[in-house]
């Protein structure tokens, strides 16, 4: 290397220091921070110290390079510090793409390059050449090597490589490799390969994962075929088959229109076969399921909106599926909805469009809404004044009487799944239900003092074009019978209530921490009206059976029938506060923490009824303490005595037996989560990209934060159901109480170990229970799932390359407690 004691003879012959033209058309613009050497003699500049060279896209960096301008040629390389160690060694950054060696030489007329020790990445690849040649055309010739996806300076792993071609933005052809496994080589050799290093994804086949699945055999799983369609759209064909002959077939598909909307879509179809052919017990059941999502980004169109979510298939799909999650396992219910809403800026109202489906996969009932429109006008006040002649609107009460309107339609079909094919489509259309609802409603606040006085008038209308009436029967009898027709009915109530608050608060002079109470009780009584309503009709048949029916039994929405009401209603809601010294304040700083945040009572009393005029009395009431643990109960008790039978007659417990009130339900509940302390640092998604963070937005089981230690998350719940006995006369309590526990603990730095259980203390059992641990290996991952007990008692494992590459270098097994295969 070139010391600093050379010189040059004639100041004027020396090359301008920031540019420089010679046979080449782009200039090169180069300078040091340390020291820069012109050699007139030999036509060429040696810089020193944070030396940098420009030329068109190529950006050359590093402690001593020198440069000739003869040749249009610059080499250079590191330092040794006084250590041995070199130090700033060669970076050549060609648009964003980057190559650190020990020492390179660079021609920047021929474009052409020669570098030894080179680390090169290409997207997630790394690699790591003994020499390497760089041509014209950007192509670098590799002879020794390491191919990886580590970024560590020693990888964990590399493909070592004799020869390669490495392709800018393309791909990388290689000769002969093997893998190693740090220093220990591997019995995985091929006599080439072909990496894509793309940006863009690429199309390729999916290997799948193994196991046994005990009744259904061994099998392979999620194998199949990725395929890009384009930068906003890619598609995923998997397949499973088993040994003792069930299969599955499936189709994901994702999209993504930046600014515009996500969605995916999911179709799948499984063939489960128990047992032989040959055997009595043989059974073949054949099922499929359907899952879109969709959501539009706010930005795309503020005043209009549209969101899909569909669940849709048969009852035991998730039953009979290995696939399935475990929270689709316990699911009894699913359901979908499809809507679009619009809003009109400036105007008062809005409207919504949507379809609804609801599917109990125990007792196999489906409930389809198709369409479902819903009109809403806000609530508006009405110019009271300027009807009364004032050119200027007062602040008068009669100013804040406002109305809401609101109009809803649906066509509803509620029955068995298997009448839901293409040939019963004109059954079900008969079947359905349709209607209109509207309901409008007319209020006002007013302060008449320290109350506040709310008056309300609510009118709802039904329109239906199916309805009943009676039919007469071939054999001559009377039956009620569906009709089409328009028939319409309405309803109203009109109420008011009055509601303060009163403060009361103690202070606490003598106490070290405890400064003061503040207890806040608010009131509130009122009175609603209902008129009597008989919408019932009777008729006798043949047999000289009674029977009832109502004129909208086949409507969507169906009114009631009720007897007049005159209601007296209360209730006492409760608030406590204390202040407490601030221990991590300054002196005589102070905090409020809250012990009760609502409890409240609160019933009716219906003057218009003939007995039984109190109704239950209703308890409830939730607060939070130290911000993680919140409490909750709720409680139904009744004023009324009962007789031999466990009715309730029209005699007061305090008259007959003393006391207020009865106990009759009790709910509760007590939830508490704990965590520690994040370690100091940043979250994991520090350097995610933009498509990470919605991946992780969506699915945020699926992160693994290391810098929270541990998490915990218990509930309990309590319910609590008093049923008469009619032998010993005295009520029975029915009691039910679960725990569960949900959390997640680091067992070393990179080892994150996660629980999901609960137990039955009514059952005496545990409840679905499943253990993972994940085993963060820097460029790997190892992940181990495990359902210990119950039906689905199972264990899958898998190690994986993490970067996206090489995701298919993995390996994965599966398997049940009568036969593990790894």
């Amino acid at each position: 290397m070139p010391t600093d004691t050379l010189s040059f003879t004639n100041v004027e012959d020396v090359p301008d220091s920031t540019e420089s033209v010679d046979a080449i058309n782009s200039s090169i613009f180069y300078d040091a921070e340390d020291s820069m050497i012109f050699d007139a003699i030999n036509n060429r500049v040696l810089l020193y110290g944070g030396a940098i060279v420009k030329f068109e896209t190529l950006t050359l960096t590093a402690d001593y390079v020198e440069y000739d301008f003869t040749n249009n040629e610059a080499c250079a390389s590191g330092v040794p510090d006084s250590t041995g160690v070199l130090m700033g060694k060669p970076v050549l950054d060609d648009a964003g793409q980057s190559f650190t060696q020990e020492y390179m030489c660079y021609n920047f007329r021929t474009k052409q390059g020669y570098s030894k020790i080179a680390v090169t990445q290409e997207g997630d690849a790394v690699f790591h050449t003994n020499i390497s040649k760089r041509h014209e055309n950007e192509w670098i010739h590799v002879k020794g090597g390491k191919f990886t996806t580590c970024d560590a300076e020693n990888p964990h792993y590399h493909f070592h490589l004799s020869k390669a071609i490495l392709i800018p933005d393309e791909k990388v052809v290689s000769g002969p490799l093997y893998m190693k496994v740090r220093k220990v080589p591997l019995p995985l050799a091929l006599p080439f390969a072909w990496f894509p290093t793309k940006n863009e994804s690429s199309h390729g086949v999916i290997l799948p994962g193994y196991g046994n699945a005990n009744n259904l055999g061994y099998f392979l799983k999620d194998g199949g075929y990725y395929l890009p369609l384009g930068r906003n759209l890619d598609t995923r064909l998997l397949g499973d088959i088993y040994s003792r002959g069930s299969w599955s077939i499936k189709n994901l598909t994702n999209y993504r229109k930046r600014y515009k909307y996500t969605g995916s879509f999911n179709i799948s179809r499984t063939v489960v076969k128990q047992s032989i052919p040959e055997l009595s017990d043989f059974s073949k059941s054949t099922e499929f399921f359907v899952r879109w999502q969709h959501n539009q980004d706010p930005k795309a169109r503020p005043n209009s909106r549209f969101t899909a979510n569909i669940n849709f298939g048969t009852t035991n799909n998730f039953r009979n599926n290995l696939n399935s999650s475990q929270t689709d396992y316990l699911s009894n219910t699913f359901s979908s909805s499809i809507q679009w809403n619009k809003s009109f800026p400036g105007k008062p109202y809005s409207l919504a469009v949507n379809a609804r489906h609801s599917q109990n996969s125990q007792t196999g009932n489906v409930q389809l809404t198709l369409p479902g429109i819903t009109f809403n006008r806000n609530r508006t006040n009405l110019p009271i004044s300027k009807w009364l002649g004032s050119k200027v609107s007062s602040n008068k009460w009669y100013d804040q009487i406002g109305v809401t309107y609101s109009a809803n339609f649906e066509n509803f079909i509620s029955e068995s799944q298997s009448l839901f094919r293409w040939d019963e489509t004109a059954q079900l259309s008969r079947q359905a239900q349709n209607g209109i609802r509207q309901t409008a409603s007319v209020s006002t606040q007013a302060r008449l003092g320290f109350v506040t006085f709310t008056p309300s008038f609510n009118y709802n209308e039904y329109w239906t074009f199916k309805y009943l009436d009676l039919v007469e029967q071939n054999s001559g009898d009377l039956a009620a019978d569906t009709l089409n027709g328009f028939r319409s009915a309405r309803d109203w109530r009109v109420s008011g209530s009055l509601n303060t608050r009163f403060y009361g608060i103690k202070n606490f002079r003598k106490f070290k921490n405890l400064k003061a109470i503040r207890h806040v009780v608010t009131p509130q009584a009122g009175l609603s009206y209902v008129p009597a309503v008989n919408r019932n009709l009777f008729y006798y048949n043949t047999a000289g059976d009674l029977n009832s029916y109502t004129t909208f039994d086949a409507a969507r929405f169906r009114p009631g029938s009720t007897s007049e009401q005159f209601n007296v209603n209360f209730s006492l809601a409760n608030n406590l506060e204390v202040k407490v010294r601030d221990k991590k304040g300054k002196r005589g700083a102070t905090k409020k923490q809250k012990i009760i945040d609502n409890y409240i009572i609160s019933g009716s009393y219906n003057m218009m009824a003939d007995s039984l005029n109190l109704s239950n009395i209703s308890m409830r009431g939730f607060t939070t303490l130290w911000n993680n643990i919140s409490l909750s109960a709720n409680s139904s008790h009744s004023a009324y005595d009962r007789d031999s039978t466990g009715r309730e007659i029209n005699t007061y417990l305090s008259q007959s037996q003393g006391r207020l009130l009865r106990l009759e339900s009790l709910t509760g509940s007590v939830n508490m989560n704990l965590r520690s302390k994040q370690r100091t640092g940043t979250r994991n998604t520090e350097n995610a990209t933009e498509e990470e963070l919605e991946v992780i937005e969506r699915n945020p089981g699926a992160f693994v934060d290391f810098n929270v230690p541990w998490s915990l998350n218990l509930s309990y719940t309590l319910n609590l159901r008093r049923n008469w006995n009619t032998e010993t006369q005295a009520d029975e309590d029915v009691i039910a109480q679960t725990v569960l526990f949900r959390g997640d603990f680091s067992l070393f730095e990179k080892w994150k170990i996660g629980f999901d259980s609960g137990y039955d203390f009514t059952e005496g059992e545990f409840t679905p229970t499943t253990l993972n641990l994940y085993w963060d290996l820097h460029c790997w991952e190892l992940t181990f799932n495990w359902i210990p007990f119950g039906v689905r008692q199972s264990f899958s494992i898998q190690l994986n390359v993490k970067s996206s590459l090489l995701q298919d270098l993995k390996l994965q097994a599966r398997g049940g407690p009568n036969g593990l295969l790894f």
